[in-house]
């Protein structure tokens, strides 16, 4: 029994660093990526790096979906045949819905649940039993949130689209925590 775990460990391991090859040169060892490597594991300036979904950050996502599934690289994204680049793009949202709800929950606005703490590489290879769709389920407001009362107002039934319309706030908000802590930590030297 052993040898099928150390099977499985090697397996998700080799996975992993297949995976993180485009992250270890971009984030520069900001953080320790294995198979183990969550969106709560990752420090604030990469989360908003992958959060912010722009050129960098959202070809660092692909080249993690595609090196996963074993499909190339992230410069061939856009190149799969249509019906794996329909299922590669709902693993992308999927994975930019987990970053963003991270984010989120560090801000104070969202109840921490236990998807985000799920490994990036299972929401890559699980990705449709854990987001059917594409799409992970919206954890539920705190008060912080800026559309909590609306939320409330309306039972959690147009939750997805409330914690969702929230998300140029919520990067905003984030930069500027992010960019406020690194001139503290500055001002501290």
């Amino acid at each position: 029994m052993g040898q099928v775990h150390a099977l499985a460990d090697f397996r998700a391991a080799r996975t992993a660093r297949r995976g993180f090859q485009e992250w270890r040169r971009t984030l520069h060892g900001e953080v320790l990526l294995n198979a183990c490597t969550a969106c709560t594991d990752l420090p604030d300036s990469a989360l908003l790096l992958l959060a912010e979904d722009q050129s960098e950050g959202r070809l660092l996502l692909r080249d993690l979906i595609m090196r996963v599934k074993g499909w190339g690289s992230g410069y061939q994204f856009e190149g799969l045949p249509v019906a794996l680049l329909m299922h590669a793009l709902d693993i992308h949202h999927a994975l930019l819905d987990a970053l963003r709800f991270e984010l989120m929950r560090r801000l104070g606005w969202l109840v921490p649940v236990p998807v985000l703490r799920q490994s990036l590489i299972d929401l890559v290879i699980e990705s449709e039993r854990l987001c059917p769709r594409g799409l992970l389920a919206a954890p539920p407001m705190t008060p912080e949130h800026p559309h909590y009362q609306e939320d409330l107002r309306g039972r959690g039934i147009d939750r997805p689209a409330l914690a969702r319309k929230a998300i140029p706030e919520a990067l905003k908000a984030f930069r500027t925590q992010c960019e406020g802590a690194a001139a503290d930590a500055d001002s501290d030297c």
